[in-house]
């Protein structure tokens, strides 16, 4: 009967440390697509700045070429 008893609770131990690592799991899941979208961003704004740059080289090269 004690057995039986401490067969319940480890098996509702176990299931509580499931549900604490799942939510831990989509926490950190969360984290990683909101730091995706960040670096994302970021390298949008680096192509830009590249497109950027090159246009001003193209034009400043064509300025001394005149």
């Amino acid at each position: 009967m004690i057995s039986e008893a401490i067969r319940i609770l480890d098996e509702g131990d176990a299931k509580l440390q499931i549900e604490m690592l799942h939510e831990e799991l989509e926490q950190m899941q969360e984290e990683l697509k909101e730091k995706n979208d960040l670096i994302k961003a970021k390298d949008d704004t680096i192509k830009a700045k590249d497109t950027l740059i090159n246009e001003l080289q193209k034009q400043v090269a064509e300025f001394y070429n005149k």
